[in-house]
Formats: structure tokens, C-alpha cells, sequence
């Protein structure tokens, strides 16, 4: 993880991922891209989805996305 990525929790405060810009996009569409710990998932490791928001509903998107992979 960079200094750049946000924790993810759950209603627990279970961390279960973190997200972060990638890139400034036109007109403050940014693209972003968040990883998720999908516990239906027997493997090690995060998946990841990107997605395109502004930054001051980034993290919201990010939380919500992760959350609902988890079935939270």
C-alpha cells in the first residue's frame, strides 16, 4: 500500500480493503480503484475494481462497492 490509500472497514471496524485515485480525469471525472478482501473467495488476496467519481464522492463509492461484495 502507498501513503495514498484510504482503508476500507466494515460495520465491525474490520479492515476489509482500501481504495485510491489513479488519475486525474477531465472535468473532475478522476479514475479510481478500489480492493476488497471478498471472503467468499478460499484465495490470499484482494480483488479490485476501478471506477470513475469526483472526489467528493469517491470515498462513498469506494466504501459502497466494497461493502456489497462482502454481502455487508
Amino acid at each position: 500500500m502507498s501513503d495514498s490509500d484510504k482503508d476500507i472497514f466494515d460495520s465491525n471496524d474490520n479492515k476489509i480493503g482500501y481504495w485510491r485515485k489513479l488519475e486525474d480525469g477531465a472535468n473532475g471525472d478522476n479514475l479510481y480503484e478500489v480492493y476488497f478482501d471478498d471472503r467468499e473467495d478460499k484465495g490470499d488476496y484482494l480483488q479490485s475494481q476501478e471506477f470513475v467519481s469526483d472526489d467528493e464522492n469517491a470515498e462513498e463509492e469506494a466504501y459502497d462497492y466494497a461493502r456489497s461484495v462482502i454481502n455487508e
